[in-house]
């Protein structure tokens, strides 16, 4: 009898390992997702294929080895109607993108089981230091091979976006500049309020992480929020602040629908014409979902802005056709005879895909959470300071398909380790 509880119970070891292990695999797959390995001959699409079938297995272990609680039940059922409705609105605008709404629903909802085993996750396997360590790693090999292409060596082996683009700003293993800046950036502040032995050369690399990478919005971003963390310190400086913040955050972006034709003046006349595509695209989809919003007030559902959208957009760029801006990228989203750009038709920020997809009840639901998870973090600074860097990033840089595991399950995680808010 004994040997047969001692078998069960290696077995159950094992299977435990194998849960750090598809976290690891998990974490090493999106983060090397600017990487085209297919020049190395697997198929297309592996790596998104590869992801499903890890959450999933993932996901299946857990809910075997720990039971998951009835309010947790509650929420995932919730969810399923929340997301159920948002494709049948989407549906109804667009039944073709039936297919990509029910993909995203079941990765939403897998991530959603794995976000309510984080406490367990971290405490069970150490997540955070695992990831850090890694991509420590990462980076520092991801720089040498970039300043060696910097002195003319031929490092970009595969031929993709990675490591650097066409401007030579830093990808490391993404394919856009600017998602490796955000990760780096989160990686800087998560180090720079950790205990980590070595923390000075772990904050050191990624800030130089960020620098190399070009990446504007967290260069900006970044030194502000250590500022404002400063600024704390000071007796009676919070008060009241912490929701005020998100406030001034959110009347900035619905600002935007007003004054961006001021704002592309000023851009216009300190940059050129071809370097203010990015600005345009990236101001675009906030400005056209919120005058969306008005005639679709419950939103087109997910993906449904597909069709709802082009008019929206073809009015805002027509409004800033007389300033030196340019809108090809934009328009080229809409055109129904580029298939390759209609295939990466989306919001560059999160919270425009949330307004575009339900609406003003959207729009309101993410505020007051906002909000809501400010008021949480407000008694620990450290916390507040990293959430205020994905919730900016959201706002206006930070694509959807990028906070389930860079952005939500590492600040999780990140909470959990800090034994402070769980």
């Amino acid at each position: 009898m004994s040997g047969l509880n001692e078998s069960r119970l290696k077995s159950h070891s094992l299977s435990m390992s194998f849960v750090k292990i598809i976290i690891i695999v998990l974490f090493i797959n999106a983060l090397f997702s600017g990487v085209d390995f297919s020049q190395l001959g697997l198929p297309k699409g592996f790596s998104s294929i590869l992801d499903f079938l890890l959450k999933f297995v993932l996901v299946f272990l857990l809910t075997i080895f720990y039971k998951i609680k009835n309010k947790h039940v509650i929420f995932l059922v919730g969810m399923v109607f929340i997301f159920s409705f948002g494709t049948l609105i989407g549906g109804y605008y667009q039944f073709s993108v039936y297919d990509k709404s029910l993909s995203l629903i079941l990765n939403l909802l897998l991530w959603m089981v794995i976000f309510l085993y984080t406490p367990i996750i971290e405490r069970k396997y150490c997540i955070t230091d695992t990831i850090i360590k890694f991509t420590v790693l990462v980076a520092f090999l991801s720089i040498l091979l970039y300043a060696l292409a910097f002195l003319g060596y031929n490092t970009k082996f595969l031929d993709s976006a990675w490591l650097y683009d066409q401007n030579f700003r830093f990808s490391s293993t993404f394919n856009e500049p600017s998602l490796s800046g955000y990760f780096y950036g989160l990686m800087f502040l998560i180090s720079l309020y950790s205990n980590y032995n070595y923390k000075n050369w772990f904050v050191f690399l990624f800030g130089v992480a960020v620098v190399l990478s070009g990446a504007k919005f967290t260069l900006i971003i970044i030194p502000a929020l250590l500022i404002l963390h400063v600024l704390f310190k000071f007796k009676g400086f919070g008060n009241g602040l912490y929701i005020l913040i998100i406030v001034a955050m959110f009347s900035v972006y619905l600002s935007l629908a007003l004054f961006y034709p001021y704002v592309f003046e000023f851009i216009s006349s300190h940059t050129n014409e071809s370097e203010t595509v990015t600005y345009v695209t990236r101001f675009g989809f906030p400005v056209s979902s919120i005058y969306h919003s008005l005639d679709y007030p419950f939103g087109s559902g997910l993906y449904g802005f597909k069709v709802t959208l082009k008019p929206y957009i073809e009015q805002y760029c027509s409004s800033i056709s007389k300033i030196n801006v340019s809108c090809s990228e934009l328009l080229s989203y809409i055109n129904q005879y580029d298939i390759v750009a209609q295939e990466s038709y989306a919001p560059k920020d999160v919270f425009s895909f949330v307004i575009l997809s339900y609406g003003i009840p959207g729009l309101v639901f993410f505020i007051v959470s906002s909000m809501f998870f400010a008021n949480l973090f407000k008694n620990n600074r450290n916390l507040y300071i990293i959430y205020l860097y994905i919730l900016s990033s959201m706002l206006f840089v930070l694509p959807f398909r990028f906070i389930l595991f860079f952005s939500i399950f590492i600040f999780l995680c990140f909470i959990c380790r800090s034994k402070r808010i769980v």
